[in-house]
């Protein structure tokens, strides 16, 4: 019997932890003073509602059916339709190329964060805080040793087991992580069948949102108000951000306690997809946890070397022109190539009979007490849904491809 989560509360917050990363402070804040500041944020939760939890629900509601990994989910609903397991197969991968970057960046969270704590920023310029950025880029040895540390706390919390390990440690933090963006955001201004399965997804992306609107209260005042320009991506938090604490009183306090946040919302989205890719070795090999932690653990040790060393030694591959890295490659392989595509087999597999079907999913979605997913939506979920994120993974290739801005 696999291991499920002991808490409603379990649920909501590895969920959350997932979903909260880095974009939530290095990308949204950025994007939303770049994109008209309100408007964008109404667009955006606009978007949230008519794709993203619709989309989550199905998620949720083929995973908590399956019971399995997303690498054995379909042969658990529909063992007779073969071609679904391709699905898992790319959720499987998919998953590994994120680590195979995200153990690297959550690294340099913890090296800034022992840096900041120790005074290394204190009296540097703009031109200072930047070379200090530039010169750990070009430390392969520290950038790979922080990521092994990272991997290591990920193993040795799985490992530990789904209740007693992850469920444990992924409340601590987001408890930790909620705290800190009140501080700082003052200072600048698996699943029982309890509950239905909308309100849960609706949770979820609140929790994920507010980070995201937070971490804006938290970095656009903050630059404005000591005259620095925000920028975003890496050199908005590493390089951006310490000129901000610098400028301000008690700096290396809040720079410490920024960078400490930041480590905790690394963690969280790393241990919830280290979860999936040891749950995924599970199922296709029938490794017991602590085996298929030691084996994923010592995977990506050296699975993250391509990211480490695309800052230095293989600095030369530049896979999309001046300015890029291997960093850009494994990011776009995840974000505009798995992400939707995954997203739109999700809307078939849910909506249509040629996959689970929407009766089956939406029984799943509904079982249990709270907000009902509303069976009206069938032709919606069906037809609208696969065509925007259609739409939004042409749209992205184009744009990384530079045919339209």
């Amino acid at each position: 019997m696999r291991e499920k989560l002991a808490s409603r509360l379990g649920f909501i917050f590895l969920s959350a932890g997932c979903a909260i990363g880095l974009g939530n402070v290095w990308r949204f804040p950025y994007v939303a003073g770049k994109s008209g500041g309100g408007l964008f944020v109404l667009a955006y939760l606009a978007c949230l509602a008519l794709l993203g939890i619709p989309v989550l629900v199905m998620e949720f509601a083929a995973g908590r059916a399956a019971g399995r990994s997303i690498a054995k989910m379909h042969e658990s609903l529909v063992p007779e339709k073969k071609a679904w397991q391709l699905h898992g197969i790319g959720g499987f991968i998919a998953n590994l190329v994120l680590m195979m970057f995200y153990t690297v960046i959550t690294g340099w969270m913890l090296i800034y964060f022992c840096r900041m704590t120790a005074g290394r920023f204190t009296g540097l310029d703009a031109a200072g805080v930047g070379a200090a950025f530039s010169s750990m880029l070009g430390e392969p040895l520290t950038m790979h040793v922080a990521a092994v540390v990272v991997i290591a706390v990920a193993a040795i919390v799985c490992a530990a087991g789904l209740q007693r390990g992850l469920e444990r440690v992924t409340k601590i933090l987001m408890v930790c992580l909620l705290a800190l963006i009140f501080v700082l955001a003052a200072r600048s201004l698996i699943i029982g069948r309890h509950h239905a399965l909308l309100g849960e997804a609706v949770n979820v992306a609140v929790l994920d949102t507010g980070v995201a609107i937070a971490a804006g209260l938290i970095i656009i005042p903050a630059c404005f108000a000591f005259g620095i320009e925000p920028g975003q991506g890496p050199g908005l938090v590493f390089v951006t951000l310490p000129n901000v604490f610098n400028s301000m009183p008690l700096g290396r306090l809040w720079g410490a306690l920024f960078f400490l946040f930041m480590s905790f919302a690394a963690l969280t989205t790393v241990l919830a997809v280290f979860e999936n890719v040891v749950a995924c070795v599970m199922d296709y090999t029938g490794f017991s946890r602590r085996r298929a932690c030691r084996v994923c653990g010592v995977a990506l040790v050296f699975l993250s070397l391509p990211c480490v060393l695309g800052f230095n030694v293989w600095s030369a591959f530049k896979p999309f022109g001046e300015g890029s890295c291997v960093l850009d490659l494994e990011d776009f392989i995840v974000s505009d190539i798995f992400l939707p595509l995954g997203a739109l087999a999700f809307a078939f597999f849910c909506c249509h009979r040629y996959g689970w079907g929407w009766e089956r999913f939406l029984a799943e979605a509904n079982a249990g007490e709270g907000r009902r997913f509303p069976s009206w939506l069938r032709l919606y979920c069906a037809y609208a849904v696969p065509l925007v994120v259609f739409a939004i993974f042409v749209l992205g290739l184009l744009r990384r491809f530079h045919v339209v801005q």
